[in-house]
């Protein structure tokens, strides 16, 4: 049996093509940039500083959408790799914003990180006299765009008449335009030694047992040919 499609059946699905094309078109351009800046990936070692048995990485310039000029946050790949917010209960240990600043850092004096973005802002003397790179991982732990920035005048130990008592969650600090540190455990000597020690066993004893394999299988030879002599 021969099926007959009507014409005026097709013309409708016709006129939409065109748009429905564009509209592909449209969100295969812009999908890339949608969320541009924010990057799933691990941070590099000169994104974040160590310091009192932890890693800590600056990496919001607000702690909410107070204010039109804040970079929302995002981690959930983040807190995959052991990041969190830090707490107050953290603060007795947090550095200071000058800590971040140390030579090969990702974001160069007065410049910005080429590969994630992120830059430093509303700079003051003290930046300036430092003359150094610094740690600003705003790109890996925010959607970023305009204000993919570390806000240095925010950062704990800098004199800024809005937000004086440091970060986000430090001395009760809760002002949206707090800069956000985040934090991870780093894992004890200790833990690692042993680690280390595990690994170490767990090889000796494979290559130990390869070794009585290969001489177990020599010997059974020597024997099946002295049994046929």
């Amino acid at each position: 049996m021969t099926h007959h499609i009507d014409r005026n059946t097709l013309t409708p699905i016709r006129s939409k093509l065109p748009k429905l094309a564009a509209l592909l078109v449209l969100a295969a351009i812009t999908a890339p940039w949608a969320q541009a800046a924010l990057i799933d990936a691990p941070l590099p070692a000169n994104a974040y500083i160590t310091r009192n048995g932890y890693d800590w990485a600056w990496g919001a310039n607000c702690s909410s959408m107070g204010s039109a000029d804040c970079s929302p946050i995002e981690y959930s790949f983040q807190s995959s790799q052991g990041w969190r917010i830090a707490q107050a209960s953290d603060m007795a240990l947090a550095p200071s914003a000058i800590d971040f600043l140390f030579p090969g850092a990702n974001v160069p004096f007065n410049g910005t990180d080429l590969i994630s973005g992120s830059s430093f802002d509303f700079l003051n003397e003290t930046y300036a006299s430092a003359a150094s790179a610094g740690a600003c991982a705003s790109s890996y732990f925010t959607l970023g765009g305009e204000y993919n920035t570390c806000d240095w005048l925010n950062g704990s130990g800098q004199d800024d008449s809005i937000n004086t008592a440091g970060w986000f969650n430090q001395n009760g600090e809760d002002h949206f335009y707090a800069e956000v540190l985040f934090i991870r455990a780093v894992p004890e000597p200790s833990a690692l030694a042993l680690f280390s020690m595990g690994a170490t066993v767990l090889l000796t004893g494979m290559r130990r047992n390869k070794r009585q394999h290969k001489l177990g299988g020599t010997s059974t030879l020597v024997a099946s040919k002295h049994a046929a002599a």
